[in-house]
């Protein structure tokens, strides 16, 4: 008996996930590309672990917990280390790389292509949520002492 045909098809199908994989990380390259242009590269957004919008005590407690890491999809300002990433939407991604399914504060949204992604991804960047992320992003100083000393009462 020849057993070859489920090696071949999980074969297929992990080529299949890769390129999957590859093409929602080329989509958010792309949303990227747009917002390093409009931000002049104070804005970036990514996908992580969403207790990284949180303070050092309760990413803590986080790692110490037993609960499963939730994705979101978040904004950060990559020159600066002192800035939390701001959360936009909870994100899920199935291992095959489709479907990738948005949690916003209005709706669920399960994306099983690149053009649903786009789509998606399109009406979350629009909305006021995002847009405050990317604006507080886009302000916040990538020098902390610089933003100490512009509060700091003068002599």
């Amino acid at each position: 008996m020849d057993f070859s045909s489920p090696f071949e098809n999980g074969l297929r199908a992990a080529a299949t996930a890769v390129k999957n994989r590859e093409e929602v990380d080329r989509v958010f390259s792309q949303f990227n590309a747009s917002l390093e242009k409009l931000s002049g590269g104070t804005a970036e957004v990514f996908v992580g672990d969403e207790t990284m919008s949180k303070n050092a005590v309760v990413r803590a407690v986080s790692a110490l917990s037993n609960e499963p890491v939730k994705l979101a999809i978040m904004v950060r300002n990559p020159a600066s280390a002192s800035f939390l990433p701001r959360k936009v939407a909870g994100w899920r991604q199935s291992d095959q790389g489709y479907p990738c399914t948005i949690f916003s504060d209005t709706r669920v949204v399960a994306c099983d292509g690149t053009d649903t992604l786009v789509q998606e991804l399109s009406d979350l960047f629009s909305s006021a949520r995002a847009g405050e992320a990317i604006a507080a992003a886009m302000v916040h100083s990538s020098d902390p002492a610089g933003i100490a000393s512009s509060h700091s009462p003068t002599t």
